[in-house]
């Protein structure tokens, strides 16, 4: 039995999108950060503080700390933007190459950025 015209749409859709050398590194590499902060944070989370600095944005002190577990945060975000904006450029391939492109280099941007965070908070408490 076929698929819907829809489904088969969207699988053809996608495999375009891998087609091209360009989107297909750059979700690999936004995987590979991905997999390395969640890594990185289970091998050093045992020597880890009970508090750990995250929110550099509120006033000096313990508004500041928060329970090592909550490092896993970063990794979940950075997989969160990455799902939705590699969505968005297989959603927006046909219409714009620019934008599709444009939405998976900010997500390597995001995870890159995320992950030199996740390395210097780590750095700061041990």
């Amino acid at each position: 039995m076929p698929f819907p015209k829809s489904i088969s749409l969207a699988i053809s859709t996608i495999g375009q999108f891998w087609q091209e050398k360009t989107n297909a590194n750059l979700s690999r590499w936004n995987l590979v950060l991905i997999i390395f902060q969640f890594a990185y944070t289970l091998f050093i989370y045992d020597t880890l503080p009970p508090e750990v600095p995250m929110y550099f944005s509120r006033p000096w002190g313990e508004n500041q700390l928060t329970s090592p577990s909550r490092l896993f945060f970063l990794p979940l975000y950075c997989l969160l933007v990455w799902l939705l904006n590699y969505l968005f450029s297989v959603f927006y391939l046909r219409k714009s190459q620019l934008l599709s492109k444009l939405l998976l280099v900010f997500s390597l941007i995001f995870c890159l950025l995320t992950t030199v965070a996740l390395i210097n908070i780590i750095k700061i408490v041990t």
